[in-house]
C-alpha cells in the first residue's frame, strides 16, 4: 500500500511511503516513477567491486583506517559519494539543502542502521540538513577534505536525458539558494585543512574558472584538487 505523505508547496514533488520505503515522485511526470536511497545496496555493491586506485581513490590520496580523515561532503545528493567515502575507511559529514532529499536520506540511514553489519560504517556518517555555505560556520571542527559536486549546468549535459534520479534530484534542486559555486568554493578552500575535491564532467571549465592544482580523470568524469599543503 502507497501513503502519501508531504507534497512540496508549489512543486510537483512529492514523497510517499510504500512497504516501508520512502521514495521521492515527480507528479509532473509520472513515467519516471519513484527514487528512493538504499544504503545496504550501494554499500554492498562497493564492497564486491574490485579494490583499485579510481580516479576518486586518487584524489582523496592514501588513508589510514587507524586514524581516518574527516571528508566534508558539501553536496550530498542521493549519498553515493559518501557512502564511496566511508567504504575507503573514511569519517564523513554529509550536508544537504533539499528537505525532500533530505528526508530520503534519513530513511536510508534509519533502514541501514538496522543491519548489525553495517552499523559500523554508519558510525562514521553523519546527515545534516541546511546549505553548507551557511552551516559551515557553525561547526567547529576543521575537516581534512571537503568534496563539492555542484549541480552540472544544463549546457555540460549529455543529449540523452539523465537517469531518473538526477532528473527529480534537478527539479528538487531548482532554488538557487541552494548553492552559489562562487562562494561554495571559496568556503570550502578557507574551511578545508588538507584539500577541496571538487567533480566536474570530463570537458568542463574548472570551477568559476580557478585552476587546480593537480586532476585526476575518469571515463565522463573528472577530480579537480586543490591542495591547501
Amino acid at each position: 500500500m502507497t501513503f502519501l505523505i508531504t507534497k512540496e508547496s508549489g512543486s510537483s514533488l512529492a514523497l510517499y511511503r510504500q512497504q516501508g520505503i520512502l521514495s521521492l515522485k515527480d507528479l509532473s511526470r509520472p513515467s519516471l516513477g519513484g527514487v528512493s536511497i538504499d544504503f545496504l545496496a550501494n554499500l554492498q555493491k562497493l564492497s564486491q567491486q574490485k579494490k583499485r586506485q579510481g580516479p576518486l581513490e586518487k584524489a582523496v590520496g592514501k588513508i589510514d583506517r587507524e586514524n581516518p580523515p574527516l571528508i566534508f561532503d558539501a553536496t550530498m545528493g542521493f549519498a553515493r559519494d559518501s557512502l564511496h567515502f566511508l567504504s575507503l575507511g573514511a569519517k564523513v559529514v554529509g550536508f544537504e539543502c533539499s528537505p525532500l532529499v533530505y528526508a530520503l536520506l534519513n530513511d536510508a540511514y534509519e533502514r541501514a542502521s538496522k543491519s548489525y553489519s553495517k552499523q559500523l560504517f554508519l558510525n562514521h556518517l553523519k546527515i545534516v540538513f541546511g546549505i553548507f555555505e551557511k552551516e559551515i560556520h557553525q561547526i567547529s571542527v576543521v575537516p581534512d577534505i571537503i568534496f563539492l559536486d555542484p549541480m552540472y549546468p544544463d549546457k555540460e549535459k549529455s543529449k540523452s536525458l539523465p537517469q531518473k534520479g538526477m532528473q527529480i534530484l534537478r527539479t528538487s534542486l531548482k532554488n538557487p539558494t541552494c548553492a552559489d559555486t562562487q562562494i561554495l568554493l571559496e568556503n570550502a578552500l578557507s574551511k578545508a585543512k588538507k584539500r577541496v575535491i571538487v567533480k566536474r564532467p570530463m570537458k568542463s571549465d574548472y570551477l568559476t574558472k580557478k585552476r587546480p592544482t593537480v586532476s585526476f580523470q575518469g571515463s565522463t568524469t573528472r577530480y579537480d584538487v586543490y591542495s591547501l599543503l
